[in-house]
């Protein structure tokens, strides 16, 4: 890839990149906190980053508003510098050609457009050592980890005050479900998310990384 290249050949690029993936119901996608995700390809030109939906030609500025820059910083590890185009989801707000970023919800080098989770798929997590997953939405929530039983549950709300997002399941005494919103790596450092997550069942303590679906 050229060191420089013209907004033109920028646009042709990312362009040719989303019309190789499913249509999105919608780019912005309203969650009840009333943020707002938007899912695309960004790539670093003449200094600033710019940002295409996934099947849409429209484009935008980012502004990035994180503490620290730490949304810019975040997606240099990923080669956002070094002139990699990345998928991203970002947490922010439209303004005309500007897109004012707050955080990232999820990144990684494969520029792939994914479906956010609907209804029935509100947030996931994953983590290791043990390896497992979570699901939550519709009212259920799954965890399954390695060598152990799934575990199903039914929650009775999601509760998001500041900084932190609780998932709360009355049945299952003990049992905690935390969403931190900080950014957070995975082993690989091939992807970015921006939820820590802190899961307690049965006096095991699982950690890991959460997004939004």
């Amino acid at each position: 890839m050229d060191k420089i290249l013209t907004l033109k050949n920028l646009l042709a690029l990312l362009a040719i990149l989303s019309l190789t993936e499913p249509v999105l119901a919608q780019t912005l996608e309203t969650k009840p906190t009333e943020e707002q995700i938007a899912r695309g390809f960004v790539m670093q030109h003449d200094g600033k980053m710019i940002f295409t939906p996934c099947r849409d030609r429209s484009y935008a500025t980012v502004d990035d508003l994180s503490p620290n820059s730490t949304v810019t910083s975040s997606l240099q590890t990923l080669g956002l510098g070094a002139g990699k185009t990345l998928y991203v989801e970002f947490i922010g707000q439209s303004d005309q050609d500007m897109l004012r970023v707050s955080m990232i919800n999820f990144a990684r080098t494969n520029t792939r457009c994914q479906l956010g989770g609907g209804p029935d798929e509100l947030w996931r997590a994953t983590g290791s050592n043990p390896s497992w997953t979570l699901v939550a939405g519709a009212g259920q929530l799954l965890l399954k980890r390695e060598a152990m039983p799934d575990i199903k549950l039914s929650y009775a709300e999601i509760r998001t005050q500041k900084t932190t997002t609780q998932i709360l399941t009355p049945e299952r005494s003990g049992a905690e479900w935390y969403f931190h919103r900080q950014v957070c790596h995975d082993q690989g450092a091939a992807m970015i998310f921006g939820w820590q997550a802190e899961l307690k069942i049965d006096g095991m303590l699982l950690h890991g990384c959460a997004w939004q679906r």
